[in-house]
């Protein structure tokens, strides 16, 4: 009795070092480097990065790098520096198709390379990640446009800057996206023309020993006018897919005038963010920023 209570002891304490073996290599996580882009910019030539597939997000490691998608497309990043000289930083694109691009960006007074195309085929240094929503074509997204012109506003927050007035109409939900739109009014006589439109996630409150950290969303889909003429005005639709911010964050939504002053920022808190408007009943996933 006593070799039988033996030996099922040294079974179970065999049967258990080799299940918690096991588990432990279960438990291993397998790790892998991802590399970044090496690419420079400068303050006087536009670079352009040039992607296979639709640029979803932006995320810049420094004010410094000024950054926007080309108009009229969706795929090609546009990067100037807005100063002569800064410290090295980075970049971060995520495109469509569920990849991250990771970039070290430098000055250089004189880069060798202005245009870069990026496929993930040309290099391994790209990571699939994974995105809710981004599956709208331009048709659904100029589908959706037509009836959210069709509402009336419901907002009221207005700023001005030299005789320009900018109103935030709506926010609103439709079919996994998110649209903003605007109200342009240009009291003056001289025309209004817009350079660029951006859409950055910055903290409430920043202290000034804080660098300041930024996120800029880009859009899915834009549509509007371009030029306010003097004496008229002009209306602009934004689509984003669906996201909320923490009560720390706002967005600041900035609007530059092509060689001119009347610059505008506009500041969407989350509260403002969450009085959006669903114009239809399917529920839209979310992105928390």
């Amino acid at each position: 009795m006593k070799v039988v209570t033996i030996n099922a002891i040294i079974f179970i304490s065999l049967l258990k070092s080799t299940y918690d073996g096991i588990a432990r290599q279960n438990d291993t996580l397998f790790t892998r480097n991802i590399g970044s882009i090496s690419f420079e910019i400068t303050d006087t030539k536009t670079s352009n990065l040039i992607f296979a597939y639709p640029i979803v997000s932006v995320d810049r490691g420094s004010h410094a790098i000024l950054v926007q998608k080309a108009k009229g497309t969706d795929n090609i990043l546009q990067l100037k520096a807005e100063t002569n000289d800064f410290q090295q930083t980075n970049l971060s694109v995520i495109t469509k198709d569920g990849r991250l691009y990771s970039f070290i960006i430098d000055y250089n007074q004189d880069p060798k390379i202005l245009n870069l195309a990026l496929t993930p085929d040309t290099t391994n240094l790209v990571q699939p990640v994974q995105i809710s929503g981004a599956n709208l074509n331009d048709e659904a997204y100029k589908s959706i446009a037509k009836r959210i012109k069709k509402e009336r506003p419901f907002m009221r927050t207005v700023i001005r800057e030299q005789k320009i007035q900018l109103h935030l109409t709506g926010i609103y939900i439709a079919d996994r996206s998110m649209w903003f739109t605007i109200q342009l009014t240009n009291k003056s006589q001289i025309d209004y023309k817009i350079d660029q439109v951006r859409f950055l996630v910055r903290d409430r409150r920043r202290t000034k020993r804080t660098a300041i950290q930024e996120q800029e969303l880009v859009p899915q889909y834009t549509e509007g006018s371009e030029t306010i003429n003097g004496l008229s005005k002009g209306f602009k639709l934004f689509a984003f897919i669906p996201f909320t911010i923490p009560k720390t964050k706002e967005i600041i939504m900035v609007i530059n005038e092509t060689n001119g002053g009347r610059n505008l920022q506009f500041k969407i808190s989350h509260y403002t963010l969450i009085k959006a408007k669903s114009i239809i009943r399917k529920q839209d996933s979310l992105t928390t920023y």
